[in-house]
């Protein structure tokens, strides 16, 4: 069969075309460029870094502070100890990124519900996990009196891609159903920072009854820089230090 030079044309146009969609639809399948994409979503971020909370303090579990006050975990009065001398500097939220599923000794646990009561808004994690291993997840909550004191609930968790660093999470997620906020964009709404409107998920049909973990709306978190950009200091480190702050900072504890 002899081609025209047109008709030549024509087929080696469709062959081609058809032939770089099929690269394309493999390469995106096969993600072989999530690399390159990451590596340049990394120096976009480190271009154009979002603008760094001025009122913000790290009070981080670290390797200071298992030093001074021993393994983790620590008994629930010294964390009460704490969480009363980071309230003495009048913050305007704290985020106590711990989680106290148990009851422990019980003056332990109701020097930590007082302290918990005396915050102006406290915000407390929920963390969805395994009974055991490979067995059904359920949601974990603060123990009955601590979970009375909470301003805000919300899940914890962030997403690792493959090069095992954390690039965003989903801003809902839950057993069942995705009703779960997550719980920093909760507490900056709380505050006034976010609109709830700016994190909600796309409207969708409700699943079926279902046992597992719901996510929807996966965001990349808005990096300000490398670790280090916001002020943090040690659990033991001296209270002065911490009454030196202005009146309206927001206190996040936790581990580091």
């Amino acid at each position: 069969m002899i081609l025209t030079p047109r008709k030549r044309f024509q087929l080696e146009t469709t062959l081609f075309f058809v032939a770089s969609l099929a690269l394309v639809a493999l390469a995106v399948y096969g993600g072989w460029f999530r690399g390159a994409d990451r590596w340049i979503y990394d120096a976009l971020i480190r271009a154009d870094a979002a603008p760094r909370m001025q009122d913000l303090v790290i009070v981080g579990i670290d390797d200071q502070s298992l030093e001074a006050f021993g393994p983790w975990p620590w008994s629930r009065a010294r964390q009460a100890e704490l969480l009363t001398a980071i309230n003495q500097t009048h913050p305007r939220a704290i985020l106590l990124d711990v989680v106290f599923a148990n009851r422990s000794q019980k003056s332990a646990d109701r020097a930590l519900v007082a302290a918990a009561a005396a915050v102006e808004t406290l915000a407390l994690p929920v963390i969805i996990d395994a009974v055991a291993n490979r067995q059904q997840l359920i949601e974990v909550m603060p123990y009955p009196d601590l979970l009375e004191q909470a301003d805000i609930l919300g899940h914890a968790h962030i997403e690792l891609d493959e090069d095992a660093i954390a690039r965003g999470t989903h801003l809902f997620q839950g057993i069942g159903s995705p009703h779960w906020p997550h719980i920093t964009p909760a507490l900056a709404e709380n505050l006034g920072l976010l609109n709830a409107g700016d994190f909600a998920c796309a409207e969708s049909e409700p699943a079926e009854f279902s046992i597992q973990n719901q996510r929807c709306g996966y965001v990349y978190a808005p990096f300000v820089g490398p670790p280090g950009s916001f002020e943090e200091v040690s659990a033991p480190v001296s209270y002065t230090h911490l009454r030196a702050h202005e009146t309206k900072t927001r206190i996040s504890f936790g581990g580091v």
